[in-house]
């Protein structure tokens, strides 16, 4: 009954984070001018930008960061339900995590009203918060509860015993993951600044990999985000699965693209200090910094494979279909 309760729980915590994620492509906001709406913007765009008509011209909008870090914060907390299940300490994450998103869209919900603050005493501009925010906004709520509870539960009762992967290996799962979120950070941080130029939505001051400038080159971040999902998948394969030849794959997959990072932001940071008109901006180094983050976390686990005599710790279990050692 016990594990019957447990297994009902995390369903339903998965289901709650899940509305929560989902409910990014839903409106978020809308701004008015008197009973004109200036534009609407779903969570999606509140996260990484976006563009509007107005006067017969399109204009941008920047990212808020606050709404780009919920949900990356409700994305680690719906996976954290979906890894092993009686680990106290990815029970904690997922719940922290789940909380993380929640507090984080308060404050972006915050950081936006005192945008316009001015502009709203005035009567100029209203902004009203749409269905899309407030399902996310409970159902991640919801979801960080239930899966507190089930922390709260599961310390209740003996845990299975389980063979934890070497610390390596666990290592580099966790530097692949913070390298993902690395690599976001440094799309979302400007790579330059153009030092005479007074900045537009059109031509920004200090463009970003999330806000180039051009609506179309929005679409260069396809890459990057890309990869950023792959090795954050590849981190918790090291994490979740023991075989040699998963952790050979993931290894292999956090290599390359730790290259591919690295090598993508020495283009950026390489336009900055070439350009006689520009000031280099972080954007570029954590990419770099991002690059090395997958390339160790690739190295890591990679080294574990040569070593002789590996023990049932490092492992290959019979479950797995890899025959046990004679003894």
């Amino acid at each position: 009954m016990a594990v019957k309760a447990a297994s009902s729980m995390r369903a339903l915590t998965r289901v709650a984070l899940g509305i929560g994620l989902l409910a990014f492509v839903l409106p978020f906001a809308s701004v008015s001018c008197g009973d004109h709406e200036l534009l609407a913007v779903r969570g999606l765009n509140a996260a990484a930008g976006g563009q509007y008509m107005m006067g017969g011209q399109v204009h941008y909008y920047a990212a808020d960061p606050y709404f780009l870090l919920a949900i990356l914060g409700a994305v680690v907390a719906l996976t954290c339900q979906f890894l092993r299940p009686y680990v106290k300490v990815r029970l904690i994450a997922g719940a922290v995590a789940g909380l993380s998103s929640v507090v984080v869209m308060l404050i972006g919900q915050a950081h936006v009203n005192s945008q316009i603050a001015s502009l709203q005493s005035n009567g100029l501009v209203t902004i009203r918060w749409e269905i899309g925010y407030w399902v996310a906004l409970f159902a991640l709520s919801a979801g960080t509860v239930l899966a507190a509870v089930g922390f709260f539960r599961v310390g209740m009762r003996p845990q299975h015993t389980q063979t934890p992967p070497s610390r390596a290996v666990t290592s580099g799962g966790v530097l692949a993951i913070l390298g993902a979120l690395t690599i976001i950070a440094a799309c979302a941080l400007p790579y330059l600044h153009y030092k005479n130029s007074p900045g537009s939505p059109l031509d920004p001051a200090s463009p970003s990999v999330f806000i180039p400038g051009f609506g179309p080159s929005m679409w260069f971040a396809a890459e990057p985000v890309g990869v950023a999902i792959l090795a954050f998948a590849a981190g918790i394969a090291l994490m979740e699965w023991t075989s040699r030849r998963t952790r050979a794959i993931a290894a292999g997959v956090l290599l390359a693209y730790g290259v591919q990072t690295f090598l993508l932001f020495v283009g950026y940071v390489a336009l900055a200090v070439g350009d006689p008109s520009a000031e280099l901006r972080p954007g570029g180094v954590v990419g770099l910094f991002a690059g090395v983050l997958l390339f160790v976390a690739g190295l890591t686990p990679a080294l574990t494979l040569f070593k002789r005599g590996s023990t049932p710790t490092d492992h290959e279990s019979p479950e797995m279909g890899v025959e046990a050692p004679a003894t």
